[in-house]
């Protein structure tokens, strides 16, 4: 059963799909480039600010050190009655004694007590009520010069830059010179920010006599540059997003309309509709690959068209293959069931006047001939000869390609106005030892020539087998005879060998018996030993008698199981 798909969400998925992919190829690295450009640009700027601030904090100190100089020329001059012009606001001078008497001043302050332990240093302290000034005290042998000035940095003057606040710490006493905004900035006595104060950037340096100078700054004014700069880079990254998110629909909706057509296009064929095509309207890939599914389109759909054809020519095709096979099947059995029969003859040619009447009986074939190799008795190269030929077969229609099938060890087909000549070498092994030359009624089919060669070969090896049996017998006469003739050699030579040992030795013994006379010592030795002599010459010649036979017994029995095992 055919199931409906939806349009839009095959369309929406691959669409999806590959926007999301690219957007995480393309915005995620944008992204984490943009993080880090940002993360070192506030790095950087708040170093920057960090390095501004402590030049701000080297020039308040030069100012303070410079204000202290200028405080103490002008109380000199005043204590020298010189006419003067103040250089700092709110000025005053004391003079005094060596037990800290005042000799004369310029204003009736009294001076603090804790500056008396100052003596020749600088020092900043701040009254009662909250005003601030630097105070120079200058040892004049038994008296005490004492100087009294506002900061230049109160006078409103351009060293200081906006937003900025600034402590002094002396004596554990914090003391605010520019509190420009930083109402909520904290600060401890060791001039560090505490935790109340995370939006201020602060640096501290050390000035003469102890004193801590603390310069801070908020974060917002210090980082304002990379702020704009990180607003702008923000701005930048979600345009080019935006730019990149709008290029990639366009694309991928580029990519995925030929890819939903073709879809659609695929699953209408597959529902039953064969005229269905894709539409083809571009050159590149995706074009090709539309045109290329059209074209398998139209071969299926011609495949579908011809298929009852092709089923029924496969048909006519496997029952030919089963014809060859059954043919092929019924040679080889018929090879078998001849070679069988003429496989225990003992000649060539009883093999051959045998086994031709069988092949063209039980094959269907029309004639047969076999022509075999035979040596010359000139030394010459061996020639054919035809050996027998059975059935309707003209043998010199065949005798031209005999040379070039044995040459070539392979069989040839020949056409024939009486049918078709099949020539297949009889061979041993990779050895030819004959043709034969079969006539059949019909064309030859295709395998004919390989299942035919089977029989060939086999033929090839019974006329061999019957070759070795008939050269065996006549083998075996000629041995008989040989051994016929040593026998009658042998007891003829025995009878006269044993009749003249019989005279010798008989003789020697009437001798020795003394019946004609008496010997001599030296006769009855020599006689001794002639009948000694003679006596073992005829026991070896009956032993060489007695086992002749026993070899021509074991041959007769040999011969006997041969001509059995022959049946």
């Amino acid at each position: 059963m055919s199931r409906s798909v939806r349009p839009n969400y095959m369309r929406g998925g691959l669409g999806r799909t590959l926007l999301t992919a690219f957007l995480v190829l393309t915005i995620v690295p944008l992204s984490i480039i943009s993080f880090y450009s940002l993360t070192r640009m506030r790095a950087e700027t708040a170093n920057a600010a960090r390095i501004a601030l402590e030049h701000q904090a080297s020039l308040i100190s030069a100012r303070l050190t410079n204000d202290a100089i200028m405080l103490e020329r002008d109380a000199l001059l005043w204590m020298q009655g010189a006419p003067f012009s103040p250089t700092l606001n709110e000025e005053s001078f004391w003079l005094l004694d060596a037990q800290q008497h005042v000799v004369r001043s310029t204003t009736a302050e009294p001076i603090p007590d804790t500056l008396f332990a100052q003596r020749g240093r600088q020092v900043i302290r701040a009254d009662e009520m909250g005003r601030v000034f630097v105070w120079r005290l200058v040892p004049l042998g038994e008296q005490t010069l004492v100087a009294r000035a506002r900061p230049s940095l109160l006078s409103g003057t351009e060293v200081v830059e906006e937003g900025i606040a600034i402590w002094l710490i002396a004596d554990g006493e914090v003391i605010p010179l520019v509190e420009d905004g930083a109402a909520a900035i904290k600060i401890d006595d060791a001039g560090l920010l505490t935790d109340e104060s995370p939006d201020w950037l602060a640096v501290r340096q050390a000035l003469d006599d102890g004193v801590m100078l603390v310069v801070a700054q908020p974060r917002d004014i210090a980082l304002a540059a990379s702020n704009a700069m990180a607003g702008a880079l923000i701005a930048a990254a979600l345009a080019v997003a935006l730019l990149t998110t709008v290029a990639a629909a366009y694309v991928i909706r580029r990519i995925t309309r030929p890819v939903f057509d073709l879809t659609m296009a695929a699953i209408a064929i597959a529902q039953g509709d064969l005229d269905k095509r894709a539409r083809v309207d571009r050159d590149d890939e995706l074009g090709v690959l539309a045109l290329a599914f059209n074209t398998m389109a139209d071969r299926l759909q011609e495949l579908l068209n011809t298929l009852e054809q092709r089923v029924a020519e496969r048909t006519a095709e496997v029952a030919r293959a089963n014809r060859l096979l059954e043919r092929r099947a019924g040679y080889l059995e018929a090879s078998a069931r001849i070679i069988r029969e003429v496989g225990r003859l003992e000649s060539p040619t009883a093999v051959l006047q045998a086994a031709l009447p069988q092949i063209c009986e039980r094959m269907n074939f029309a004639g047969a001939a076999v022509w075999l190799l035979d040596a010359s008795r000139n030394g010459d190269r061996p020639h054919l000869t035809l050996r027998h030929h059975h059935g309707d077969i003209s043998p010199q229609h065949v005798e031209p390609a005999l040379s070039e099938v044995v040459a070539a060890a392979h069989g040839r087909i020949l056409p024939a106005e009486e049918g078709t000549f099949l020539v297949l070498p009889l061979r041993m092994g990779e050895q030819v030892t004959g043709v034969l030359a079969l006539v059949m009624p019909d064309e030859a089919q295709p395998g004919d020539l390989q299942t035919l060669q089977v029989l060939a070969d086999q033929l090839a090896v019974a006329l061999e087998n019957a070759r070795a049996i008939e050269y065996e017998r006549l083998a075996r006469k000629k041995l008989q005879m040989l051994q016929k003739h040593r026998e009658q050699f042998l007891g003829k030579m025995s009878h006269e060998l044993s009749t003249a040992l019989n005279s010798i030795i008989g003789f020697s013994t009437l001798m020795l018996r003394e019946i004609e006379g008496p010997l001599t010592e030296m006769q009855r030795s020599d006689l001794t030993y002639i009948n000694r002599n003679g006596q073992h010459l005829l026991d070896l010649l009956d032993g060489m008698l007695e086992l002749i036979e026993a070899e021509s017994n074991e041959e007769i029995a040999l011969e006997q199981v041969a001509e059995a095992e022959m049946e």
